[in-house]
């Protein structure tokens, strides 16, 4: 179906590269991305400047810990809030509503609590 507002379809494209770039399953590879760009920085750092190499060295490892940090923050509090505002979670890539499963025993049925 044509999307009828001027490049609304590129727009669409535009979007869902956003999302599949920002997947939180790439994190590693993108972790592996910025080391190996530290690696190289640190490793060229020449100057006039005595231990530029090692202060270069700490700024990235400051760098990468908060990134890390920030990830595993992240990924706790997206797990709270979805539990909080009832959003559903994404399991083995089946869309599940928490509060809506229905266990199965005993020829009954009963609601999650």
């Amino acid at each position: 179906m044509p999307s009828t507002t001027c490049g609304g379809d590129y727009l669409d494209r535009f979007m869902l590269l956003g999302t599949q770039i920002g997947d939180h399953a790439l994190f590693p590879v993108y972790l592996t991305l910025i080391v190996l760009a530290a690696t190289f920085a640190v490793t060229r750092a020449t100057g006039d400047v005595p231990n530029q190499g090692q202060k270069l060295a700490l700024s990235w490892l400051g760098t990468l810990s908060i990134l890390c940090v920030a990830y595993l923050l992240d990924s706790a509090f997206l797990t709270w809030a979805k539990h909080w505002f009832d959003f559903p979670i994404v399991y083995g890539g089946a869309w599940v509503n928490v509060s809506k499963i229905n266990y199965l025993g005993n020829n009954s049925t009963r609601m999650a609590e």
